[in-house]
């Protein structure tokens, strides 16, 4: 009986951290590799907890389909697509962009350039794999400017993938010059990207937001990350928590279910001091102007 009281606390307490959270950055199966859970588990799960909204993200397909799926599945939470722009779609080209953003639906919400085929990431993994380039010599590629204005157009989200710092901040000026209204730097502190606090200023000034992702700081994280979000808070305090977005990333094996994964997380910042105002900002408020919900 003990037990089970537990249990339904514990679930009420859940509900209670995430009611209203919009994640913008999922990962479930069906994938190229392992997932904790797939797609539609991962909605049932968000919703069951009270969450908003989640978007799908693949780093090598569409999710285009699997959100609309998704949709007729689990209805009762709002689920979006994300494209990420690697080889399997041919880089950076907008006639992928445009074919997701019609499919059936309209559930594409966000687009992220380059990840884990972008420049930046073949060579800081040290590999000699083919790449895909965002920019030479300091400036965009001409097909990097085709999508930024693709996406003016029609109103979608621009996240930054795994470019550099630098071209983080060519990717946002940019952006903004020609109209994106939304736009994410991706998990900016992650080894990969490294981004200065200076940087992140510089980008919110520009008007982007900043993402802090849960799967960083999960326990089967690096050790001088593991269960520390320190760096995390140092930086939302730099920017402003009107500027940050806490998502989650979740969905590997070795990291919690993403619904513990999200608690760890919020209560790693709640330890840490941030105002559940705060925290609320940035897991509920500042995603959901992201994806233009009212």
């Amino acid at each position: 009986m003990r037990c089970a009281l537990l249990a339904a606390l514990s679930a009420a307490t859940c509900l209670a951290q995430l009611q209203g959270v919009v994640d913008i950055h999922t990962h479930g199966a069906p994938d190229n590799r392992p997932r904790k859970l797939d797609v539609i588990e991962w909605a049932r799960s968000a919703k069951a907890s009270g969450m908003r909204a989640i978007v799908l993200k693949n780093h090598f397909a569409p999710t285009a389909q699997a959100a609309y799926l998704v949709r007729q599945i689990v209805p009762g939470i709002e689920v979006y697509a994300g494209f990420s722009l690697d080889r399997p779609v041919g880089g950076v080209n907008v006639a992928a962009v445009e074919q997701a953003n019609i499919f059936t639906g309209n559930t594409l919400r966000i687009v992220w350039m380059p990840t884990f085929d972008s420049e930046n990431n073949v060579k800081f993994a040290k590999s000699n794999g083919p790449f895909v380039s965002v920019s030479k010599n300091g400036r965009l590629l001409p097909e990097v400017i085709e999508v930024l204005k693709y996406l003016a157009k029609n109103n979608l989200v621009l996240a930054t993938g795994h470019s550099t710092a630098e071209e983080d901040l060519l990717l946002v000026k940019e952006a903004r010059a020609l109209g994106v209204k939304q736009i994410v730097v991706t998990h900016p502190m992650s080894p990969t990207i490294h981004m200065t606090i200076p940087q992140m200023q510089e980008a919110v000034k520009m008007g982007a937001f900043i993402e802090f992702c849960a799967g960083q700081v999960m326990p089967g994280a690096a050790p001088a990350w593991r269960n520390n979000v320190k760096p995390y808070v140092d930086a939302i305090r730099a920017i402003g928590p009107e500027h940050a977005i806490l998502s989650s990333d979740l969905g590997q094996p070795e990291n919690p279910h993403p619904m513990e994964g999200w608690k760890l997380y919020l209560d790693m910042f709640r330890k840490a001091g941030l105002s559940n105002a705060d925290i609320d900002r940035m897991a509920k408020t500042n995603p959901a102007t992201l994806l233009g919900l009212k």
